[in-house]
């Protein structure tokens, strides 16, 4: 399974609220008919924020949310 990390400046509250951040981004996923395998933040600090996603298919995952986003690492 590929996964992608994603890097953000404040995703939708991460910093403040990070159940609602992923939760949000689940909705995203789940609307677009994805399967997700994991997703978990894996460091947040200040407003910056780094959330790491498996899910299939990788590539429309990658799609969906790169237009909100500051980074993204490639599927590994």
């Amino acid at each position: 399974m590929k996964q992608i990390t994603i890097i953000t400046k404040d995703y939708h509250g991460l910093t403040a609220d990070i159940a609602s951040a992923i939760a949000h981004l689940a909705k995203r996923l789940r609307d677009a008919d994805l399967h997700i395998r994991s997703m978990r933040v894996v460091q947040h600090h200040g407003d910056w924020g780094t959330i790491a996603v498996s899910a299939d298919p990788i590539e429309k995952a990658r799609d969906l949310v790169k237009d909100e986003l500051f980074s993204i690492a490639p599927a590994v």
